[in-house]
């Protein structure tokens, strides 16, 4: 398992995804690249899958069909909890607590 040296090249591979609740698939065959430093945005309408790829990044669901690998490695690779924890999202409609924005980012990082 991979625990460190993250350098941030992302690619998806063929993906398609569907979810097993649903038959209509989010994408199909889907190719991304992503290379370290490069800053990129997720735009479309709902349902599009624009939080399905940040999901799938972060190993709560499995593409049904090609590949996922951060830094030529394959997602599988990596210590789901520190790829987990490489990540900073800011979903769409954020739950905060009554608290200070710092107090709630510390809250997070528990």
């Amino acid at each position: 398992m991979i625990t460190s040296g993250i350098k941030g090249h992302i690619k998806l591979d063929r993906v398609s995804f569907k979810y097993e609740s649903r038959q209509q698939w989010v994408f199909r065959h889907m190719n991304i690249e992503i290379k370290p430093g490069q800053k990129i945005a997720f735009v479309g309408p709902s349902g599009c899958g624009k939080s399905t790829i940040v999901q799938l990044l972060q190993r709560f669901y499995f593409p049904q069909e090609g590949t996922i690998t951060l830094d030529g490695v394959d997602l599988k690779d990596y210590d789901i909890h520190y790829l987990r924890s490489q990540f900073g999202v800011v979903s769409q409609e954020p739950v905060l607590f009554n608290a200070s924005f710092r107090e709630n980012i510390k809250y997070n990082r528990i």
